[in-house]
């Protein structure tokens, strides 16, 4: 009787076979699951979204409600923080799931108006990117891809200049392959000139508006009395459009020095940490101007723009970030001239605007009047060449919750050369 069987190579080549087809399906299915996880915390943010506006607006235990993304728990209450447990939902969000931008958004009773504008990013392992458009609409809750990522850009040949900066994802390989690194740089050079860019969504929770911070003394080494500006003998060194965009009519120095920032993560939470970038070219790019360490320390001295040439175009880029164990992250930025009305000057002989503070604070006319900026009055007592920058970070609701607190900066202008 005649037996069959396998040969040893034939064994040998069905083993090959069966690694190359592992070797192409487990990356295959490994990065469908890192889409579906993405896909999936698309959906349960939504979802969890829209049924918090609905509750909201059928006025449920004459509550507000909301929805905290990070852990996709639908909450009743006014905010995650201060929520009653008894009443939580749980959306499961997948664990390989990064966020950005807005973290939690509440419904007010009724009405059904959030807490906050802006946008949510959902970031998947392969950084493949879902926002959710939180606004006003009837609606109110849009998605849409993205596929910018932002990373730590070492420029070659000048590594110590590095700088935050957006990309497409297309072109991260680039990038990794001399050096940079995914994420925000942790700390900036402030004599990087090259322009920056922040994925930053347009708002956060209204509750994050909190403040915790000092300030600088009244007096500057760049002030002097009202009208001086250090001496100079023009009449006018810059003008200021109603679109926020500074021109200098003279050769000048600007002089910034940080007054106050008070912005925490949410009332009572941590510090929420500011820099300040400046465009020297209408806004076209930004470069840094004040680090998260500057402004922190509440520096005066030592950041001075120096021989800005008559009829340059200025702008200025505040920046609010905070992230706690991958999960919890507070990025927003505003401009001088994107409209939005975040980021204000005052100049003197203005009335101070009557903000109402945020958790206990004293008011911005308190803050002023208590540095010597503004009088008892309430009317701004700084040098004439010079002008108050005020922004709130921490909130787009600025004419309810806003206090304008989240940064202050002097900005004191001196003659560099002969007048016009």
């Amino acid at each position: 009787m005649q037996r069959t069987g396998s040969t040893l190579i034939e064994g040998l080549l069905v083993i090959a076979i069966i690694g190359v087809l592992t070797g192409v399906s487990v990356p295959m299915y490994r990065e469908y699951q890192i889409h579906s996880d993405l896909s999936l915390a698309t959906e349960q943010a939504v979802q969890g979204l829209r049924r918090a506006k609905i509750v909201a607006q059928s006025g449920q235990d004459s509550s507000p409600w909301g929805f905290y993304v990070p852990e996709g728990v639908l909450y009743k209450g006014q905010s995650y923080a201060t929520r009653d447990p008894a009443f939580d939902e749980v959306y499961p969000m997948p664990s390989t799931i990064t966020i950005e931008g807005l973290y939690e958004v509440s419904y007010e009773r009724v009405t059904g108006t959030p807490s906050a504008i802006g946008t949510i990013t959902l970031i998947s392992l392969s950084r493949e990117r879902r926002s959710i458009v939180i606004d006003v609409e009837p609606e109110g809750i849009t998605t849409m891809a993205s596929d910018e990522i932002s990373i730590c850009h070492y420029p070659p040949g000048n590594p110590q200049n590095m700088q935050t900066i957006s990309i497409v994802d297309s072109a991260w390989p680039a990038h990794q392959a001399h050096g940079d690194t995914y994420g925000r740089c942790a700390i900036e050079n402030p004599a990087s000139s090259s322009s920056t860019s922040s994925l930053s969504p347009s708002s956060a929770s209204a509750s994050s508006s909190a403040q915790t911070s000092s300030s600088i003394p009244a007096s500057s080494s760049f002030s002097s009395a009202a009208g001086g500006g250090g001496g100079s003998s023009c009449s006018s060194l810059f003008s200021l459009t109603s679109n926020g965009l500074i021109t200098t009519l003279a050769i000048v120095d600007l002089h910034p020095a940080v007054v106050a920032s008070l912005i925490t993560y949410g009332a009572g939470g941590p510090s929420i940490d500011v820099e300040v970038k400046k465009s020297t070219n209408g806004g076209n790019t930004y470069s840094s101007m004040l680090t998260y360490a500057n402004v922190k320390n509440l520096d005066t001295t030592g950041h001075t723009l120096s021989n800005l040439a008559t009829g340059t175009n200025i702008a200025f880029k505040p920046h609010a970030y905070y992230k706690k164990r991958g999960w919890l992250t507070y990025d927003r930025s505003y401009t001088t001239l994107d409209g939005k009305g975040q980021v204000r000057y005052l100049k003197n002989g203005d009335s101070v605007p009557n903000y109402a503070p945020f958790g206990g604070q004293s008011p911005l006319r308190s803050l002023l009047q208590n540095k010597g900026y503004a009088n008892a009055q309430n009317i701004v007592t700084i040098p004439a060449k010079s002008l108050l920058l005020i922004g709130e970070l921490g909130t787009t609701a600025t004419n309810s919750s806003a206090d304008f607190q989240d940064i202050v900066l002097l900005l004191s202008f001196t003659l560099r050369g002969g007048c016009p």
